[in-house]
């Protein structure tokens, strides 16, 4: 249970977890502040005692491209959040549309906003691209940083079509 530092009560909290103890799959409960950082060591000695000490699946300093793809949408998603500092950005849809390592080994990668209204794309666009410029530089220098190689970012913000009925 997290955020146990918001409940006055602290009899409620065990109220909670007597509803839990005869659950199947919960062997143990915890009680736990991340802001406090109460309860945070005991999780984690309990997690480290039940990892399986075993060889790595992936060597752990090789990125997949599955892994590359991911941190390319949060980087640009992140940046977005940055500047866009109202709602909109939580009823964007963001979908990664090409991928491509190219022959000098740098990366072209191409992502789309789509804004349910067009007035939401404005917003997002900015006064002639600068808002989705300024998106698109920073993100660009930061994936740069983290893939050590070049990458040409291809942003592009358009509307929903509409569904017919």
């Amino acid at each position: 249970m997290n955020k146990v530092d918001l409940v006055e009560d602290k009899k409620d909290l065990l109220k909670v977890a007597k509803e839990f103890e005869d659950l199947p799959g919960y062997e143990r409960y915890f009680m736990v502040s991340g802001l406090k950082g109460k309860g945070v060591k005991d999780l984690i000695q309990y997690l480290m005692d039940q990892a399986v000490r075993r060889p790595w699946d992936e060597e752990p300093t090789v990125m997949t491209e599955e892994v590359m793809k991911t941190i390319s949408l949060e980087v640009v998603r992140e940046k977005m959040l940055h500047h866009i500092h109202q709602e909109i950005p939580y009823v964007i849809e963001h979908r990664l549309m090409g991928w491509k390592e190219l022959k000098d080994g740098s990366l072209r990668v191409e992502q789309h906003f789509i804004a349910p209204k067009q007035s939401q794309r404005q917003i997002l666009v900015g006064k002639n691209g600068s808002k989705i410029g300024r998106i698109g530089i920073e993100a660009n220098e930061e994936l740069r940083s983290i893939f050590k190689r070049d990458v040409h970012l291809i942003l592009q913000v358009r509307v929903a079509k509409k569904r017919s009925a």
